[in-house]
């Protein structure tokens, strides 16, 4: 837990104070906007890289520091999980929009729902099945609400 608030006041001053996160989030929604906006996309971008190369190697230690042993794919189980996190949390896969803490939101919730089904010992297949249809029902939702900004915005 100390870990994971010190990457998150980390990634936090990264992400709304200094230039790397208005350009990260620039680049995000529209490339060639945030170019003719003066910001150095590639640069930007190999930031973008480098810290979530950070942020798997730190999830990488402390995944074999937990299973205490050095397995390559004791984390394959783990993509799902991730990007439900960050959809449910409310970034957008296609870039751009998204907040911190709401990531940090939505792994909490995929993380108590996979606890409760693992207690209730629930198949692992409906788990899947089970947390890929709150992605979708997620996804859906957000859609809609894009779509009614949208039409607000317009009238």
């Amino acid at each position: 837990l100390l870990i994971l608030v010190a990457l998150f006041l980390v990634m936090r001053y990264l992400l709304y104070r200094p230039r790397t996160g208005t350009s990260l989030y620039a680049i995000g929604r529209s490339r060639t906007i945030a170019a003719s906006m003066g910001i150095k996309t590639t640069r930007a971008s190999m930031k973008a890289y480098v810290l979530a190369a950070l942020c798997a190697a730190v999830t990488g230690l402390l995944l074999a520091s937990r299973m205490r042993v050095g397995d390559p794919t004791c984390g394959a189980n783990y993509g799902m999980d991730s990007i439900a996190a960050t959809v449910i949390g409310g970034t957008s896969l296609a870039g751009g929009t998204g907040l911190l803490s709401g990531t940090v939101a939505g792994a909490f919730l995929i993380g108590m729902l996979s606890n409760v089904m693992n207690n209730l010992n629930v198949n692992q297949f409906y788990q899947y099945v089970m947390k890929g249809a709150l992605l979708i029902a997620a996804m859906v939702v957000y859609s809609i609400s894009d779509r009614l900004e949208v039409r607000r915005r317009a009238s």
